[in-house]
């Protein structure tokens, strides 16, 4: 199992929220590296979008030996999770909790070309939030990155629908009657 990560050198890192009160929240990660994230918004869905400055980041571990499909240990990559240790994520990722609540592991994307060159990461989450409180992301592993951007807003893409109403007006009919 991964051990809880340490930061390098905790940054301060500066996240905007949009919404009713567009506002700049300056938060500092903790000894583990953890960000806790204020969420007092009306109740609703969010999107959290980050870019991370890759520069002190281990590129190397996002390339890996492939000794599958006919490869004799061909280095591939740069890969989102190791195909060689049971899947773990190689792009940074943390650990997700509602409140205290551990609710999920969120991984940054696999990186694009362009993004390559300039080593950085891009990442999205959403969440649904029913009542003011804390998002709280602890690394995953030790990842030496620095946040350049981060912007919290309700969701710009998606909606929560409701359920479609599944009661039945007429009971169905026993399984011997049935075709």
């Amino acid at each position: 199992m991964t051990q809880p990560a340490t930061q390098q050198q905790p940054q301060q890192i500066r996240i905007t929220i949009l919404g009713d009160r567009t506002r700049t929240v300056s938060l500092t990660p903790d000894a583990s590296g953890a960000i806790a994230i204020p969420l007092d918004g009306p109740p609703g869905l969010y999107q959290l979008s980050v870019v991370l400055d890759g520069a002190e980041y281990d590129w190397e571990r996002m390339y890996e030996p492939l000794h599958k499909y006919g490869n004799n240990g061909v280095i591939t990559g740069p890969w989102d999770f190791s195909i060689n240790h049971n899947s773990v994520p190689v792009v940074p990722a943390y650990r997700v909790a509602l409140d205290g609540r551990p609710i999920g592991l969120w991984f940054f994307s696999r990186i694009s070309l362009e993004d390559l060159g300039r080593k950085v990461f891009r990442g999205r989450m959403a969440l649904h939030l029913r009542e003011p409180g804390e998002l709280t992301l602890t690394p995953y592993r030790e990842m030496r990155v620095g946040w350049r951007s981060a912007v919290l807003e309700p969701d710009p893409e998606d909606a929560l629908d409701g359920l479609p109403d599944v009661r039945q007006e007429e009971p169905l009919p026993p399984e011997e009657d049935l075709p």
